[in-house]
């Protein structure tokens, strides 16, 4: 069965967190972010962003970016990819007169709590990739009142484990696993069936990334993705094939 656990990666810096105080008023107001892009690989072609909220607090948010041209709220995947050379930094966009091509992400919520929205940037044949994290919080009273930024730090610090959940799940053909590994040391990956019999078990062999599986290979039922760090499990999560 095809597996690969990183590919190509594009470097991105982040501007930062983002935090606000929630109007008194009962208005929305909006938060911004911004992410720096740089393709460092051999790749010369058109490069695509989608995003997933990897936790979210408030029981409302909305979300819409910038990247070549700006979105709607609520659209994950823009159809709309902007053409980079090797070696090409894209700036992070300004504004929505979007005076520069490059990324913005705009958050809106009318409750307290934090978001942690996941930008993963992504040729067609998706061999070059990367993503980046940026919380989103409204506090009560204060931007101090913002603690999730604390577990978001820890997660970029590399200090706990983490597993995403399989994306898109239901799958059909391929599906995606982000992950990071606390004090990284003899991982593997293992998909097993739901009588528990190991189907697939890889060597990782670096702390952080992305693992790619040809789900059309597997036949079409429940199955349990399993990523185990220093002979224990780091978490385990349920992927559908169809």
């Amino acid at each position: 069965m095809p597996f690969s656990a990183f590919s190509q990666q594009f470097s991105l810096e982040g501007l930062g967190n983002q935090s606000g105080v929630l109007p008194t008023d009962g208005t929305t107001d909006e938060l911004i972010g911004y992410i720096d892009f740089t393709n460092s690989t051999t790749f010369n072609g058109t490069v695509f962003v989608r995003w997933t909220v990897e936790s979210q607090e408030p029981s409302y948010m909305d979300y819409k970016y910038c990247w070549n041209l700006c979105y709607p709220y609520g659209t994950t995947d823009g159809s709309q990819g902007l053409a980079v050379a090797p070696g090409q930094f894209v700036e992070h966009g300004l504004s929505e007169d979007f005076s520069q091509q490059g990324f913005a992400g705009y958050y809106k919520s009318d409750e307290e709590g934090g978001t942690v929205i996941r930008h993963s940037f992504y040729d067609q044949s998706e061999s070059f990739t990367n993503y980046k994290d940026i919380g989103y919080c409204f506090g009560a009273t204060s931007t101090d009142d913002c603690e999730l930024w604390n577990s978001i730090e820890e997660n970029a610090a590399g200090k706990v484990n983490f597993i995403s959940t399989p994306y898109p799940n239901p799958s059909e053909s391929e599906t995606r696993i982000d992950y990071l590994l606390k004090d990284f040391n003899n991982a593997e990956f293992s998909i097993l069936s739901s009588t528990g019999t190991v189907v697939l078990t890889e060597t990782i062999d670096r702390s952080a990334g992305t693992i790619f599986v040809d789900s059309s290979e597997l036949a079409s039922g429940i199955y349990l993705v399993d990523i185990r760090n220093n002979g224990a499990s780091v978490g385990t999560q349920r992927l559908i094939v169809k």
